[in-house]
This record gives structure tokens, sequence and C-alpha cells, in this order.
């Protein structure tokens, strides 16, 4: 038989996911595949072959599922809602296998539930539409090697399912983006009856504000570590040890995170646009790290600001004080000695908010997107962090903090005179967002570089 996979996602519908497992495996061979992706379910799933110990969302828990089937050595892989199953026994999945389409859903014109959508092609074959369903998706898996999976910039639901299959058919591999096959072997509950749904359509609303155009067309479906965005600037002297030293003896020994580093190479260092290639760079990921060359945090405390991040979908600290290291400490380090953390040179340790707002912070991708990265508007020194830091406040939500320190080895200090052209911009610039209060105030701020 040709190598099918099936895989399911679910979230907090254990007793629709036990029924839908029943009826796939009715009217499936028991040699076929079948993987299950717990989205983060309140109680964990025994069913789950795979589970994300928090809520991620749609696209990254059918992304786990495309990278389970694959490794699987699966060639035609079916993604199913945990409220929707075949409905025959005479090969439900021969249609779509079958066809000469690379990809195909299962379509309904419309449901108790749902938005219609409407017909623009039908043939003995196949029945297209203008709009997406996402409630069952075949792929053929040479289709994951051309566009890959779906983009997490949508965050936890909306968007996902609909830009996946337009890349698809922008990539010339369909003849039509959302597309069925013209016999019925698949049924969704949502076709039925209202209520089904795990999804709280007024919470999440962030599809709204995703610009589809600005999406590569290419999708990592692989769990990739959270990237690290290190935004540098080689100066071959003290701050390049400084970041050497934090590579080898940090960065390199800490799992689950890739360093990415953005540079900015032409006219005074622009720390936000350096921040913001090395996030374009980072492909397709969901919470990002941005920390500073010269700063580290216990490991604990860097994986509790993940988590939170992911939970809250808010900015947050991994820290809540820096503790300054003196130049002899640093030295010291920087020389191999060992630490004795009672006799710590320390210079001071800064607790007040205003001042600690850069360092090492989490960020989530659907957040980072809303206030377009950091603003390129300020350069040179000062203000592009806690610019950031509000306008993160105004559209996510009062940014939150993980107990414990920030150390940061010493260097000599950055700080320009005040009668630097580009700090009294910076300056300027960021009492504008000291009196923003709304979304359209930071649109504004942004619109005049």
């Amino acid at each position: 038989m040709t190598s099918i996979g099936v895989g399911v996602t679910t979230y907090n519908r254990p007793g629709l996911l036990e029924q839908t497992l029943r009826r796939i495996r009715a009217h499936t061979p028991p040699e076929v595949p079948i993987v299950v992706v717990d989205d983060g379910s309140d109680t964990p799933s025994p069913h789950a072959t795979f589970r994300f110990p928090e809520n991620r969302g749609i696209a990254a828990a059918k992304n786990k599922c495309l990278e389970l089937l694959a490794d699987l050595g699966v060639e035609h892989l079916f993604l199913f809602d945990s409220d929707t199953y075949p409905i025959t026994d005479d090969g439900w999945w021969r249609p779509y296998v079958d066809s000469p389409e690379p990809h195909l859903m299962h379509q309904f014109a419309r449901g108790p539930a749902h938005w219609a959508i409407h017909e623009i092609h039908r043939d003995d074959h196949l029945v297209a539409y203008d709009r997406p369903r996402g409630c069952m998706l075949y792929v053929h898996r040479s289709v994951l090697d051309v566009v890959g999976g779906m983009h997490v910039a949508w965050g936890k639901h909306g968007g996902e399912h609909g830009d996946w299959s337009s890349r698809i058919h922008r990539a010339g591999l369909t003849a039509h983006p959302y597309a069925d096959v013209a016999v019925k072997t698949i049924e969704c509950l949502d076709e039925q009856r209202r209520g089904v749904s795990s999804v709280d359509w007024q919470e999440h609303q962030h599809w709204k504000h995703v610009d589809a155009t600005r999406l590569p067309r290419f999708a990592e479906y692989r769990e990739q570590p959270v990237p690290v965005l290190v935004p540098r600037r080689a100066d071959n002297g003290h701050r390049d040890q400084l970041w050497k030293h934090l590579t080898a003896h940090y960065w390199d020994h800490l799992t689950g995170y890739r360093v990415v580093e953005g540079e900015h190479l032409d006219g005074p260092f622009n720390r936000s646009a350096a921040i913001n290639t090395a996030a374009r760079m980072a492909g397709n990921w969901d919470v990002c790290v941005v920390a500073d060359s010269d700063t580290w945090v216990p490991g604990g405390q860097l994986d509790a600001a993940v988590a939170r991040c992911r939970e809250t979908a808010r900015l947050v600290y991994a820290f809540d004080m820096v503790v300054e290291l003196s130049r002899a400490c640093t030295d010291h380090i920087l020389t191999g000695g060992p630490l004795d953390w009672t006799a710590l040179g320390i210079d001071t340790v800064r607790t007040e908010q205003s001042v600690i707002q850069s360092s090492m912070l989490v960020v989530p991708r659907t957040l980072f997107d809303r206030v377009g990265g950091f603003d390129e508007g300020f350069v040179g020194w000062s203000a592009e962090d806690n610019a950031h830091h509000k306008a993160c406040a105004i559209m996510g939500g009062e940014p939150e903090r993980i107990t414990g320190a920030a150390f940061h080895l010493w260097h000599p200090s950055s700080r320009p005179p005040g009668t630097d052209r580009h700090y009294r911009n910076n300056q300027l610039r960021w009492l504008r967002y000291c009196a923003a209060r709304t979304e359209d105030d930071l649109r504004r701020i942004r619109c005049s570089l």
C-alpha cells in the first residue's frame, strides 16, 4: 500500500479526541501510522505521541505532525483536527493519493458555526472554493521541501492554514489554492453543529495584524531551538573578548537555544537594525531571546522566561536586577579564573525598572511583529530598549519579570556626550514614546523616521 500517515492535533478536547481516534482507526488499515500532538492541554492526553508543555497554537502543532510523519518516512501526509474523521471503509485516502494535486483539504461550503465559502471550480475529480477550511489537510512529502510547513507568525489561531495553501499554490504546485476531491470521504463536526471548536475566537485575533506578503515562501516545520538574537559589531578589542568568552562558556553549554548574530555595519551602530536583522535570519520562530553580548543569566531563569512568554504572550525579562561586575572581576573571568561568588567584585546592582530594560529579554513572535520589531529610528546609543518596552506594554500588556540577576561584564562606557547629535535625537524620540498611549500613537512615531 502507498505510504500514508495520519497526524491528529488536539487541545483540551479529551472526549472528542477519543471518538475521533476510534473512528480513524476503524476506517484505516492498522499498519498506517497515526501520531497525536497534544498542544499543551490542561490535562495531558494519554494518546499523545508528543505533547507541548504549553499551548503553542495550531501552526506549531501541525508542524510537529509534519515533522513526526516525515521522520517515519511517510509519503502522503494527512493532518486531522480532533473533530474530523473518515466516513468510509473504502479507502478514504485514495482520492487524495490518486489525485495529481500534491495538496488538498477537506472542504464544506457552510456550517452552523462557520462563514460560507463559495465554489469556484468543479470537475469529475476536484472542487475548489474561494476560501479555505483547515480541518483536514493532505500534502505530499515533496511539498515540504519547497514551502516547508506553517508560519508560526500567525499566532495561536487564524490564517495559518490558508497561508500555507496559498504559498503552495504560488509555488506552482497546485491548480487551485483551496481544493478538495470531488467525492466526500471525510466529515467534520463543524459541518453539523455549533460549539465544537476549542478556540476562543475573541481571544485569538492576532491573525488580523499579520501581513502575509512579508512572510517568506519557506517555513521550517521542524522544531528549532529558541533563537537568541544578539546585536553585534566587531571592535577587534575588549567587546569581542567578552562575546568570545560568553559564547564558549555560556551559550555553547545551554541546550534548546541557538545564537543568531545580527550585524549593522554602516554608519553609527544601530542596535535596533541589528536585532531586526537577526530576527529575519532566525526563520520560523514563535519566541526569541534578545541578548546583549556582554551579559548572561542563569539557565533556569532563561528557561522560565521562555515558558512565561509562551504562556502570557507578553514581553518577559529573564531577570529583575542587573549585577554590574567590576573590571577586576571581569578580567578574572576572562582569564579563566575560578569564580568565588562570595567575594565577587561588583560595581553596583541596578534594580530600577527603567534602567534594566535590556540585557536578556524574551519576546513572542506575535508581539515582536505587531510592534514592528525594534525601532530603527534610534541611531547610536540610548533609549531603543525603553521604546521597545513601552510599545510592548501598549500592545501586549505590562511586561513581566523572572526573579533573579543578570550579570553584566565590565567594558569601557560607550555613552556619548550630551552634545552628540544622534544621542539628542534619540532622547527626543524617546519623549514621544513616553507620551504614547495607543497603537495609533506608536504608528505615528514609527512613520517619522
